[in-house]
């Protein structure tokens, strides 16, 4: 099948931009798939979608009941891991980054933002102790 990318790399539609307010499944389905091309891939059942939102494997007990919920077929999850030592890079850049609308800035804290890569890691080193 052909995989068609999402309108956006990491949708968040079933973590923090699932909308409380809406209280239908019919009405969260909607929300949902504003942030995938939907309307254009229904004429086109072999065509497939996805999304690659890191977060939803550590709010797995709100995003999968979520995920069940709003996406009629049965949906898969599928997780492929990237090299730990880039991967932890490319989280500090994010965190660190002054780029991002305000909610993406709240939810990424300031914690980090004075450190260095270096001391988050021996941070977190001694936080596994």
């Amino acid at each position: 099948p052909w995989v068609i990318r999402p309108k956006r790399r990491e949708t968040h539609c079933l973590d923090w931009r699932w909308d409380e307010t809406l209280k239908s499944t019919e009405e969260r389905r909607k929300h949902c798939l504003l942030f995938y091309y939907a309307a254009s891939m229904k004429p086109y059942p072999s065509l497939q979608t996805g999304d690659s939102t890191p977060s939803y494997l550590l709010d797995y007990y709100r995003v999968i009941p979520r995920l069940k919920e709003v996406f009629e077929h049965e949906p898969r999850m599928i997780i492929l891991t990237r090299d730990p030592i880039r991967r932890a890079v490319s989280h500090y850049a994010m965190v660190t980054s002054s780029d991002g609308t305000k909610e993406q800035m709240a939810a990424r804290g300031v914690e980090w933002r004075e450190k260095s890569f270096e001391t988050v890691i021996d941070d977190d080193i001694k936080n596994m102790k």
